[in-house]
């Protein structure tokens, strides 16, 4: 984790830290082992253009799905943008959701990219790696399964999504996977202007799930959820 803010979220969640690398003379957080670096190393060992002020080296811990979120996962297609997945993760932090399953390859969710793009939100939300097999089961458990597509004939405008809702995002070139669409229970498109290929994978997934929590944000999960 580079940077203190970064680490503060880190400690919040529960994450152990193990190292403390800071610029400073008094480490700001207790650690067991503490180095104290100057600007140049610091500068060469971080990943940012400018160094930060420490650098936090954690225990990675698997996250639990969290019961009391709204029952919808988002599900991501052979996504390759570590600054998209991030996104994903702290657009479900952020509306309350379960988290974010990963079909096919996906960037490591405690890569440096990943961890700004989701400004931390990777600490609190899971990472779910599933297959047909695992879609098929959450689909005999009652969740469904709506595919994002632009040829889609339901539009996100007047469609009803499903409270029990697995909402899937396709690879930003390819779109989803025939495999993925063959399976999904139903799709939806979002209108926008002829002549626009299309809409940038984080963006189309906030317009629908905004749309969702719309539809299903009751008072009790208000209250849950928070002020959203």
């Amino acid at each position: 984790m580079e940077g203190s803010g970064l680490i503060r979220e880190a400690l919040a969640a529960g994450f152990e830290l193990q190292q403390i690398f800071s610029l400073s003379e008094v480490p700001a957080f207790a650690a067991a082992e503490y180095y104290q670096l100057e600007s140049e190393l610091m500068e060469y060992v971080s990943s940012l253009p400018s160094p930060p002020d420490a650098i936090g080296i954690f225990a990675q811990r698997q996250l639990e799905a969290d019961k009391t979120r709204l029952s919808a996962w988002l599900l991501a297609d052979r996504l390759q943008d570590p600054g998209n997945f991030g996104a994903l993760l702290r657009l479900a932090d952020a509306c309350n959701w379960q988290g974010v399953m990963a079909y096919g390859g996906y960037p490591d969710p405690y890569s440096p990219k990943v961890i700004r793009g989701s400004m931390a939100s990777c600490l609190r939300v899971p990472v779910l790696a599933v297959s047909t097999d695992d879609l098929a089961d959450y689909q005999n458990q009652g969740w469904r399964l709506v595919a994002t597509a632009a040829d889609a004939p339901a539009s996100s405008l007047n469609c009803q999504l499903p409270r029990q809702l697995i909402l899937a995002l396709g690879h930003e070139g390819q779109g989803l996977g025939p495999e993925l669409l063959a399976l999904c229970d139903t799709s939806v498109s979002i209108p926008i202007r002829s002549g626009v290929d299309s809409l940038n994978v984080a963006t189309a997934g906030a317009m629908l799930m905004h749309e969702y929590l719309r539809q299903h944000l009751d008072a009790q999960n208000a209250q849950t959820a928070g002020d959203l």
